[in-house]
């Protein structure tokens, strides 16, 4: 049995832009097209820092099929250049913000919202794109919302952005506008693209960038004696080799659509112990402060990924995932 897949022009029958391209994810959505023999064009802020490309020119394929273009999310028409003549495009270009946001406007929500649609713009005058390939989140998804015994998350899913605003909660708000927009932006059918969107949870795994990015922070402050206690609470996490894989994956379905992607949900006790096991030495807390004594141990979040698994993607396990991490920032120099 074939799985599900498109075969749309494929390969050297294209060439495909990724936004956004130094960044954790799309850097491994680079790499993932290039192993597959596409010809790729990616944007970063800057061609002439060695952070953001050095890394990217390096990897097999680079060379004959890699080229790199300059654009500000932001700069209406910054992605006119880079879109033009190509079949597809990964927009992964967003801004991923933990902790206090001091202008939501400024820092996540127009960013996330206005900077998508200059990226369909782009690709509508382009006149080429078949398909736009957007990575959401789950934080998109309203998965921490609970909807009674036996609910199952999947990609029908979907955050109530007027309740997160009241919780200041502006990561998933931004996530939610900044889909919606390109949902709607396709919804007459008059581009010559359709849309599908990616919802990666948080994802973890070998870093091919030179920088510490924001959800490998997330993991390497358990590692660094940075955090003495842990949530009591469950987590969710997908490798980025295999968030990369189910983008180029949903590029080449035969329809699009939108996809949660997730490998497993654990307590994060459970997470902490697979750290403990690969990292001895490290300074990992072993304390969970309750609210109350009586709060129940936290259960993992039911999920559904069914729509990638017929595309034939399977997930690597959580010690993997962490295994390979933890030696990429090793390798690095970050611990």
């Amino acid at each position: 049995d074939l799985p599900l897949r498109l075969l749309m022009p494929k390969a050297a029958d294209g060439t495909v832009l990724v936004t956004g391209a130094s960044g954790f994810l799309a850097s491994w959505i680079v790499k993932s097209l290039l192993d597959d023999g596409y010809k790729v064009r990616g944007t970063v802020r800057s061609t002439k820092d060695p952070k953001k490309v050095k890394h990217l020119m390096d990897l097999p394929g680079a060379a004959e099929r890699l080229e790199l273009f300059e654009a500000e999310l932001l700069t209406e028409g910054a992605f006119d250049a880079a879109a033009s003549g190509c079949t597809g495009v990964f927009h992964c270009a967003s801004p991923f913000i933990v902790g206090t946001v001091e202008d939501p406007d400024a820092q996540l929500l127009k960013p996330a919202e206005h900077g998508t649609l200059n990226v369909l713009r782009s690709a509508s005058k382009a006149g080429t794109v078949k398909r736009v390939v957007v990575t959401s989140s789950t934080a998109a998804c309203g998965m921490t919302r609970d909807m009674g015994p036996g609910y199952v998350f999947s990609g029908k899913d979907w955050g109530d952005a007027e309740k997160l605003r009241e919780y200041k909660a502006w990561y998933p708000v931004s996530k939610i506008l900044a889909e919606r927009a390109a949902w709607d932006f396709v919804k007459d059918g008059k581009q010559s693209f359709d849309v599908a969107t990616v919802c990666p949870t948080l994802i973890v795994g070998p870093l091919l960038q030179p920088v510490v990015n924001t959800s490998s922070e997330l993991v390497l402050q358990y590692l660094d004696g940075s955090k003495d206690t842990y949530p009591n609470d469950s987590m969710s996490f997908v490798d980025v080799r295999d968030s990369a894989k189910a983008h180029v994956l949903a590029y080449e379905a035969v329809k699009g659509d939108r996809y949660l992607c997730i490998a497993t949900s654990v307590p994060w006790k459970d997470f902490l112990d697979l750290l403990r096991g690969i990292c001895p030495d490290a300074k990992i807390p072993s304390t969970c402060p309750k609210k109350n004594p009586d709060d129940p141990d936290p259960k993992p979040t039911p999920f559904s990924c069914k729509e990638l698994e017929d595309l034939g993607l399977t997930f690597r396990g959580l010690e993997e995932q962490l295994k390979d991490m933890v030696a990429s920032m090793k390798e690095k120099g970050f611990l």
